[in-house]
């Protein structure tokens, strides 16, 4: 007997059974102009989350800060405003409450009910009342709670699982370091994550996919603060260039006064791609209530010219971290003092012409400009004034 008819109908029953190809997501441009789907500029679409910010369902925004800046407690005062209808670091919030899920191995919940007890208690029954099963906080209960790095496919199984019980409009993931699967400095590891991050936003089983907001430590030292608002700002966080890329929103957060720690905080809008950045604004914390609350006061610019100066003059720094600055800042006057020799074509005379050329560019005495002159002689880069050793 053949088994042509076997085969042919194994083939058939395979053939019925296979799974589409899997490919990309691809529309027809003409049928874009024609879908009729709600717009993400509506005043009532959830992905508005904070101040318009547009992100798009099942996309990521990051915030970034030093470790001790209160990253934590300012998300959980964002959440509480936003659940309240109440503007929040001067920027609106959507007026529809959503629910917000924290997932982390940070903070306790003894961290998380000492902060909460201070924030409601400025709130009517009412309020408190509306808060109820919105914001749903890890509470680090069991062993298993502790442990949850992507690496582990049973972690991102468990916070799906989590997902789905839930149910949050938005996903607060705190901090980035803990949930990073492999490297946090490889770059193809920090993409793999946030394609990992995404598919975990659509297990919420709803019609619109969760929002993501990371929470990213920030690179220590005064410098990298100076840099989180300037031209170097994507590289704030730790190897927060590859995310800085991929996620739709970004916000810097660096302290706005010296006190340690300090109650206020500025926020950078580093990265925005739906809208203009906002400006820098600054918020502090009621430390009764620990509430922040915009600060009309501050103002950015002349934050940014202390904070320079203090990073040139290294009066903000450790002990050690000044030793290095004041080498730094005299090997560049060395540098610059040597440019300015070379560039004479008379030879000047160092009691007068470099004394004064030393108090209008480097900001030092004559005793710091006697030591600079001193330095190259010994070198061997200045045989006398004006004249430079060949080579």
């Amino acid at each position: 007997m053949s088994d042509e008819p076997i085969r042919a109908g194994l083939a058939a029953a395979e053939a019925a059974t296979a799974l589409p190809e899997e490919v990309y997501s691809t529309r027809d441009a003409m049928d874009i102009l024609v879908d009729n789907r709600q717009d993400p500029e509506d005043a009532n679409h959830p992905e508005e989350v904070w101040g318009g910010l547009q992100l798009v369902p099942g996309q990521i925004m990051e915030v970034i800060g030093g470790s001790g800046l209160g990253k934590s407690r300012m998300m959980l005062n964002l959440a509480v405003n936003q659940v309240l209808g109440r503007p929040f670091a001067g920027l609106p919030t959507l007026q529809r409450p959503l629910t917000w899920l924290f997932y982390g191995n940070e903070n306790s919940f003894y961290r998380f009910r000492y902060d909460l007890r201070k924030m409601v208690s400025v709130l009517t029954t009412q309020e408190r009342e509306k808060l109820r099963g919105r914001i749903w906080l890890p509470t680090m209960e069991t062993a298993g709670d502790a442990f949850v790095s992507f690496t582990d496919e049973r972690n991102r199984e468990k916070l799906k699982a989590t997902m789905r019980q839930r149910k949050p409009d938005v996903l607060v993931l705190d901090p980035w370091g803990s949930f990073i699967d492999g490297d946090e400095l490889s770059d193809g590891d920090v993409r793999r994550t946030i394609t990992e991050i995404i598919d975990i936003l659509a297990a919420n089983d709803s019609e619109t996919p969760t929002v993501a907001i990371v929470l990213n430590h920030s690179r220590n030292g005064l410098s990298e603060i100076v840099k989180a608002a300037g031209p170097e700002r994507a590289n704030y966080g730790k190897n927060s260039k590859a995310i800085f890329s991929v996620v739709r929103c970004v916000w810097n957060l660096r302290p706005a006064e010296l006190a340690e720690p300090p109650n206020k905080i500025e926020l950078i809008h580093a990265k925005s791609s739906d809208r203009a950045p906002y400006s820098p604004r600054a918020v502090s914390l009621n430390k009764d209530t620990f509430h922040y609350q915009e600060d009309t006061t501050f103002n950015h610019a002349v934050w940014q010219a202390a904070l320079e100066k203090a990073y040139r003059s290294g009066s903000a720094l450790t002990v050690d971290q000044r030793g290095e600055a004041r080498q730094r800042t005299f090997e560049e006057d060395c540098k610059k003092m040597l440019n300015y020799i070379d560039a004479q074509e008379m030879p000047i005379s160092k009691t007068k012409d470099l004394d004064k050329w030393a108090k209008e560019n480097l900001n030092g005495n004559s005793e710091y400009c006697q030591t600079i002159y001193q330095q190259l002689v010994r070198k061997g880069n200045v045989v006398s004034v004006g004249e430079r050793r060949p080579g």
